[in-house]
């Protein structure tokens, strides 16, 4: 069955939801919360009787929560419930793997040029701590701040995790293979891409993602002096 597209993301048709009529609105309320929505109405909607749920995993270990949640809302609790008990099962392991293992300095990069990174307030930085890396911009004021080769540079990360489309992937990383060996993530081969609808997005599948995330954290630390 093919389902209606109504947004791109960040500019929706609200005449087309409304005409859709539904019984309810599952919103990924990033930022600061639930006021933080972009161009959507949210009052409009409340005022036409279009119940809203709001999902906002600010860690991995909201995320079993927020399923458990929405399977309540849409009356599969006990489906959700064993998700979530799935997820939370995942986070352990993964905490009791790597917990005091030697970090890692890291990079994590969004996109190609312009190149974006995420502080240590985000949910990736959580990811990142999980695997024992350390987030070289954590301290940057802003949440999704532009960086630019010359300040990866001067931080001379241990490991880069590229957050890149599978075209993009190869690309990049060569580019960083180029800065070979003054940059350490080059020389040492502890470059990396990864699957930004996976691991970029607060769901089951960013849990997943970070299983694979660990994994090449731990090929880094085996080739790290």
């Amino acid at each position: 069955m093919r389902l209606p597209r109504v947004s791109d993301g960040l500019n929706l048709n609200i005449e087309q939801i409304l005409a859709l009529k539904p019984d309810l609105l599952v919103l990924w309320a990033y930022g600061d919360g639930p006021a933080n929505t972009g161009a959507l109405p949210i009052s409009l909607l409340n005022d036409l009787g279009v119940a809203v749920y709001y999902s906002n995993p600010r860690r991995l270990a909201d995320i079993p929560a927020a399923v458990s949640r929405l399977g309540k809302v849409m009356g599969t609790a006990a489906v959700a419930d064993a998700k979530a008990r799935q997820l939370r099962d995942i986070l352990n392991s993964l905490a009791a793997r790597y917990s005091g293992q030697r970090p890692l300095r890291t990079f994590y990069q969004l996109g190609g040029l312009p190149m974006y990174t995420l502080n240590g307030r985000s949910i990736i930085n959580d990811a990142l701590a999980l695997c024992g890396a350390v987030n070289v911009f954590a301290d940057l004021p802003v949440t999704a701040p532009m960086v630019g080769v010359e300040s990866v540079l001067l931080a001379n990360p241990q490991v880069i995790v590229a957050s890149v489309s599978e075209s993009q992937g190869s690309a990049i990383l060569d580019a960083w293979r180029a800065y070979a060996p003054g940059l350490t993530a080059a020389a040492l081969g502890n470059l990396f891409a990864v699957n930004p609808d996976r691991m970029n997005r607060p769901g089951p599948r960013m849990i997943e993602a970070t299983q694979a995330l660990c994994g090449d954290i731990e090929k880094a630390r085996l080739r790290t002096p």
